[in-house]
């Protein structure tokens, strides 16, 4: 089989290939198939990062995830540019080829780990969610934690999947199994935090958020998210130094304060900070954003007004995710 030498469609073993094993075959049935670009799968070689909030995947699991797409005869090294200075891990040693011009055959290959297993449902569940493929994702994670109970980022992508489909008690749990394989992770306590602050339970989101920045003081989301919180119960100075401790500017945390004020119907001392935020600072965007929550607190007080009036739960667009 020769070598791939560019993004389009993968090279088909020839009839006279020898059988993948079971294993193997499950790869490449799931990863790629001949109508299938390998550019496609760039990301799972390079590692993702989420819309503001996750991590790139940690290094050496972003390379047995690459070690994974080549184990199952589906990426080779050759004309992958992206693929860089990749060095293969230990396991792959016995399916390397000697030569730059030679392909191992799959006779030499070792079975996948159930770790290396996981790690591949984990690759698709992240790029099942950059075609927003939810569901799909869920599974895929779900995979993944049955195949390594110990993958602590698949148990966090499920708490931050189902928290998006608002099952806030189901994210709860997974957040918890997260944080047992993962205890000093800043950012898992920060999103319990947030889901717990949904949830209405101010305190134990307060603790959350506490416990992510005693485990990195400058951790900006987290004090972004307490700063709302602290607003909301009515702490507008502790609030107003969360903000510039993220290293939001006054004007910009004014605002913040105006809207925590508002969830809690506090609509003259709302006004008053958006009056504040106006004076300090004339940028258009800062303009804009004045007068969209200005627009929102009229909106706000005319329903308010209304016989049966229930305010619904709220995500906060503010909060950092």
């Amino acid at each position: 089989m020769a070598l791939a030498t560019g993004w389009g469609s993968p090279k088909i073993p020839a009839a006279n290939a020898l059988p993948l094993t079971q294993d193997q075959t499950t790869i490449s049935r799931t990863m790629l198939n001949e109508n299938t670009p390998t550019r496609r799968y760039k990301p799972m070689v390079r590692g993702w990062r989420s819309s503001g909030r996750l991590p790139l995947v940690d290094s050496v699991a972003s390379k047995r995830v690459a070690a994974v797409v080549l184990a199952g005869g589906c990426i080779l090294l050759a004309g992958c540019q992206n693929l860089g200075t990749y060095r293969p891990p230990a396991w792959m040693g016995s399916f390397r080829p000697s030569r730059p011009s030679s392909v191992a055959s799959a006779s030499s290959l070792k079975p996948l780990s159930a770790e290396q297993k996981a790690d591949m449902q984990f690759a698709l569940g992240r790029s099942a969610e950059s075609r927003g493929e939810t569901d799909l994702a869920i599974q895929a994670y779900r995979e993944a934690v049955k195949q390594d109970d110990r993958h602590g980022d698949a148990y966090h992508r499920l708490a931050l999947l189902y928290e998006r489909k608002g099952d806030l008690q189901q994210a709860h749990s997974f957040y918890a199994q997260a944080l047992e394989r993962a205890p000093e992770n800043p950012e898992l306590h920060c999103d319990l935090g947030y889901c717990l602050y949904l949830q209405g339970e101010f305190p134990e989101a307060e603790a959350s958020y506490l416990q992510a920045l005693q485990l990195r003081p400058e951790f900006a989301r987290a004090h972004i998210n307490y700063g709302l919180l602290l607003g909301r119960t009515g702490r507008d100075h502790e609030a107003l130094h969360q903000f510039f401790q993220a290293g939001i500017s006054e004007s910009q945390s004014r605002l913040n304060l105006a809207f925590a004020m508002l969830l809690e119907n506090r609509t003259e001392e709302a006004r008053h900070q958006l009056l504040l935020a106006r004076r300090l600072d004339r940028n258009p965007a800062t303009i804009k954003r004045v007068n969209h929550l200005e627009e929102l607190l009229t909106t706000t007080q005319h329903l308010r007004r209304l016989p049966g009036f229930e305010p619904l739960a709220q995500r906060d667009p503010q909060a950092q995710r």
